[in-house]
C-alpha cells in the first residue's frame, strides 16, 4: 500500500529502504490487528472463529468438536475411523502459532488432557469474534460448555464448573448456567470456601427465572446460609426474605 514492498517477481518482493524512511507506516493496535486478520485464509478465519467461542483459552479437541457441530460424520460407514479433520486442525493451529496468532496456554481447567491455546493478541480475538454471527456464536458457546463438561469427568472442581457455567451464560442458556453456578457453589461450600460460594450462588440466583420457584427457593436458602456463615446477618435476612417471597 505504501510502496515499501515492491513485487520483484511472481514469488518475491524487494524492500525499498529509501521509501521506508520517507513514509513511516504508523498503525494503531486495531488497524494493525485488522491488517493481520486480512492475511488469514477462509479456513483459518473459520477455525479462529470456533476458537473464540471457547473464551480466552481454547483447546485443540474443542475446536475439532465445534467443526462437527450440526454436521454428519465425515463417513457414516466408517464412523469409528480416524477423522481427517483432526490432523487438518492440528496443522492449521501449528501454522497459526508459527505466525504469531496463537500461543500455548497454561490452563488448570483441563490438566494436560488436551493442548490448550490462547490468542496472542486480544484485539485480533475481538475482531474475529465480532465477525461471527451472534446466533451462531451463542450456539457454539453452549456447545463448548457441553464439550468441556463432558471432559471434566465425575469429580470436577468448582473452578471447572464455573468455567462451564460462564460459557452457558455467554451462550444465552441462562437456566443451565444458573444450575452449573449453583453446583459450583455447592462444591466450594464443601471445601468451606464460603466467600467463593457466595459469589457463585449470587450468579446462579440472578440467572434463575421466577418460574423456577423451587430451585430459586433452594438457592436463596443456600445464599442466606452462606451469608450467615460469613457474619453478614443483614444480607442473610434479605436472602431469606427473598426465599419466603418466592
Amino acid at each position: 500500500q505504501h510502496g515499501i514492498l515492491v513485487a520483484a517477481t511472481e514469488s518475491a518482493w524487494s524492500f525499498d529502504a529509501d521509501r521506508a524512511e520517507q513514509e513511516p507506516v504508523v498503525l494503531g493496535p486495531e488497524a494493525a490487528a485488522q491488517a493481520r486478520v486480512a492475511t488469514l485464509s477462509a479456513a483459518e478465519r473459520e477455525l479462529l472463529g470456533r476458537a473464540s467461542a471457547m473464551g480466552p483459552v481454547f483447546w485443540s479437541g474443542g475446536v475439532v468438536a465445534l467443526g462437527r457441530m450440526g454436521a454428519d460424520p465425515w463417513d457414516p460407514t466408517m464412523v469409528f475411523a480416524p477423522d481427517p479433520s483432526i490432523e487438518e486442525t492440528k496443522r492449521l493451529l501449528l501454522s497459526l502459532q508459527e505466525r504469531g496468532f496463537i500461543a500455548d496456554a497454561q490452563s488448570t481447567i483441563l490438566d494436560g488432557t488436551d493442548r490448550a491455546w490462547s490468542f496472542a493478541d486480544a484485539t485480533v480475538r475481538a475482531l474475529i469474534e465480532a465477525s461471527v454471527d451472534a446466533r451462531l456464536m451463542g450456539e457454539r458457546r453452549c456447545f463448548s460448555a457441553q464439550w468441556l463438561q463432558a471432559r471434566l469427568g465425575g469429580s470436577p472442581t468448582s473452578q471447572q464448573m464455573e468455567a462451564v457455567a460462564t460459557l452457558f451464560a455467554e451462550g444465552g442458556d441462562e437456566r443451565r448456567a444458573a444450575l452449573t453456578y449453583l453446583a459450583a457453589g455447592d462444591l466450594s461450600t464443601r471445601r468451606r470456601r464460603h466467600e467463593r460460594s457466595r459469589a457463585l450462588y449470587l450468579h446462579g440466583v440472578r440467572l434463575l427465572d421466577k418460574d423456577d420457584a423451587l430451585l430459586k427457593i433452594d438457592a436463596c436458602h443456600k445464599l442466606g446460609d452462606t451469608a450467615t456463615r460469613l457474619g453478614r446477618a443483614r444480607e442473610a435476612l434479605a436472602h431469606f426474605g427473598e426465599m419466603l417471597r418466592v
